[in-house]
């Protein structure tokens, strides 16, 4: 058997196009790009200020640097993450709430759509129970016909219990029952 046709090599990688943004947003991108590269700047200043500062303290401790509660008092030129406040699980719950009564209700009308599907569903099972109980009611059917009149009347009775669920949650979820 011969193996032409058959390449079982990978195909060769190339290499990821670099992303550029679309020309009505160039200057946005632009203006980002110099921000973040002024930003990155300050850090790496600021960083280097630090590490000076600390070098000088560690060579001549002297009485120009306050040791003690002074130090975390005194100002930072330093761009330094603020300390996060820890927050406990009833403090979180409380702003839930208030999150959640700020909110707008995402669908206000989905429970009518519910309740009306859920009403047609028990009408259609209403129907098929109805029929099924007529092909039962006949005395003159055969086996198959009792059969299939049962069945009818089982699916009927399913429908209506499915539909009068969707109903009652339907309600149940707006607070009527």
């Amino acid at each position: 058997m011969s193996d032409q046709g058959f390449d079982f090599q990978p195909p060769p990688r190339h290499r990821a196009r670099r992303f550029e943004p679309p020309p009505w947003e160039r200057e946005a991108f632009e203006r980002f790009s110099q921000q973040e590269a002024e930003r990155q700047a300050a850090i790496a200043e600021a960083q280097r200020q630090e590490s000076d500062v600390d070098g000088a303290e560690a060579s001549e401790p002297g009485p120009s640097t306050p040791a003690g509660p002074e130090a975390a008092s005194a100002p930072a030129d330093t761009v330094t993450e603020a300390p996060r406040a820890k927050l406990d699980e009833k403090q979180v719950a409380e702003m839930m709430v208030e999150l959640k009564a700020d909110e707008p209700p995402a669908l206000p009308h989905a429970w009518l759509v519910s309740a009306a599907s859920g009403a047609v569903v028990v009408l259609i099972g209403l129907i098929v129970a109805v029929w099924g109980t007529a092909a039962l009611a006949r005395g003159r059917t055969g086996a198959i016909a009792a059969a299939a009149g049962a069945v009818l009347l089982l699916f009927g009775i399913g429908f209506s219990a499915v539909g009068g669920w969707m109903v009652f949650k339907a309600l149940r979820q707006r607070g009527v029952l």
